[in-house]
């Protein structure tokens, strides 16, 4: 795989798959806020649309985007979230 194919297939998805992470950062904290998930999600499929066709950029949606929210929501409401 070219550097530049590379960057397209796997690079791109990847730093965008972060970007829809950080939207959860504060998700859950101090209790549930729907708003922040209904913007998780929104990106989460503009991601889908964007990407389409993408098998890595799938594979993360499955296995990270779709998933993410519930894992990253909890530990925020237990208080895992400091370092």
């Amino acid at each position: 795989m070219t550097e530049g194919v590379f960057k397209e297939k796997i690079y791109g998805p990847y730093a965008e798959t972060w970007k829809i992470l950080k939207l959860l950062q504060y998700a859950g904290e101090g209790g549930f806020s729907m708003d922040q998930v209904e913007d998780y999600w929104k990106a989460v499929e503009k991601f889908a649309n964007d990407y389409q066709g993408n098998e890595f950029a799938d594979f993360m949606r499955r296995n990270v985007l779709l998933h993410a929210d519930n894992v990253i929501v909890k530990m925020n409401e237990r208080g895992t979230n400091e370092s």
